[in-house]
């Protein structure tokens, strides 16, 4: 029986990521718009994610606080409002048009649970990869720093281990 396990190897640590994403079936986007949305105790890191994000190209959008954070922090990020608000734009309008490349979500609440099942469902129908954690956030943004501009080839575990 699959426990639905993957595994990516390579040389470094951003290229085995990277693989390990393609083998999940999240294909990491090299540009486009990312999503982020973030609870209070997130926020801080959230900013130097956003930092991140823009140096390597993207445009950010974010619900309303994670964006007030944002921008106080000297970013760009488009406003776009809580699921819950039953306003528009929503991150589910952008991600429908094919807007939306990366969810970065860090939910708390039951309200926000409610918004997080839905950009789930959204995101794993339009094969938007997702990410719920500081620690798979900063493990994604080095692996996107790696990649710049960078070829990856595929190797057998033979050739690390035999």
């Amino acid at each position: 029986k699959s426990t639905g396990e993957v595994m990516g190897i390579d040389t470094c640590f951003e290229l085995a990521y990277w693989k390990s994403q393609i083998a999940a079936g999240q294909i990491l986007p090299q540009r486009g718009r990312v999503f982020l949305s973030a609870r209070n105790a997130d926020k801080d890191w959230m900013v130097d994610i956003g930092h991140q994000l823009h140096a390597l190209g993207f445009s950010l959008i974010a619900t309303e606080g994670t964006a007030r954070v944002l921008q106080d922090a000297g970013l760009t990020a488009q406003l776009v409002h809580k699921l819950a608000e039953k306003k528009a734009p929503n991150v589910l309008d952008f991600m429908k048009k094919g807007e939306v490349h990366l969810v970065i979500n860090t939910p708390s609440g039951a309200l926000a649970r409610g918004d997080e099942v839905m950009i789930r469902s959204e995101a794993i129908l339009r094969s938007i990869p997702i990410v719920t954690t500081r620690d798979g956030a900063m493990a994604t943004l080095s692996a996107l720093h790696h990649m710049i501009d960078r070829d990856w080839t595929v190797h057998a575990l033979q050739d690390f281990y035999a």
